[in-house]
């Protein structure tokens, strides 16, 4: 059987349980999740197999990260034993107060920043994300990428028994498309949406492509409540 969702801390499970409640009483829902946000909604539907109708899973953080020495950012530290995680939070909140090096880490996730940068509605929303960043609470987001780096998403994959659209970046970085492949192919009822000529934001960097397969995959999901 599927373990029951533990309440605390940052790992996905414990981010799942603070919102089944709210799922439970919007049910029937369809999750989409992003990024590290995918490892979420992939929890939540293998323990709401009745209330979660569909899922869709955005740039999913898949695979466990490999360690890699010398650390190239605070990714990497986040691996490191004892002193990495403390010297992560140290780079992260140093960068967080800086607006400029928070937009630029958007930015460095996507395919073509200068194109994006320059969309309509996308330099509103580019400056919503960076003041969120600013205001988000730096212990939550350290302990949250540190479980979502060193975990492998495939074993509860296995337990997701709705229909799942897993869209990938081709140009992807931060969670390369080998894992939305390898999910894919774990989730029983998975499917693949690869989109080659866009990163780590799918749904902001090809919109018309993956906007409407995600609204016709979560009214499936309604049609079969």
């Amino acid at each position: 059987g599927t373990p029951p969702l533990a309440a605390g801390g940052g790992r996905p499970e414990a981010m799942a349980a603070a919102v089944a409640g709210l799922a439970r009483r919007l049910a029937p829902v369809t999750l989409v999740g992003h990024s590290l946000g995918a490892q979420v909604a992939v929890s939540l539907a293998a323990h709401l197999r009745e209330e979660v109708r569909a899922v869709a899973l955005l740039a999913p953080l898949v695979l466990r990260r490999r360690r890699r020495l010398p650390p190239r950012g605070p990714g990497d530290l986040l691996l490191v034993p004892v002193v990495g995680p403390p010297l992560a939070r140290l780079a992260i909140g140093r960068a967080r107060r800086d607006e400029g090096r928070r937009r630029r880490a958007f930015l460095a996730a996507v395919a073509e920043p200068e194109r994006l940068a320059s969309a309509p509605g996308m330099p509103e929303l580019l400056d919503e994300a960076v003041a969120r960043l600013a205001g988000a609470d730096l212990g939550a987001l350290v302990d949250w990428a540190s479980a979502g780096l060193r975990r492998d998403l495939r074993p509860v994959a296995r337990r997701v028994p709705q229909p799942a659209l897993v869209v990938a970046g081709g140009r992807d970085r931060v969670a390369p498309p080998a894992g939305a492949r390898a999910l894919a192919a774990a989730l029983p009822r998975g499917r693949l949406l690869s989109v080659p000529d866009v990163a780590h934001f799918p749904h902001l960097e090809a919109p018309g492509r993956v906007v409407p397969a995600v609204v016709a995959h979560a009214a499936s999901g309604i049609m079969r409540a």
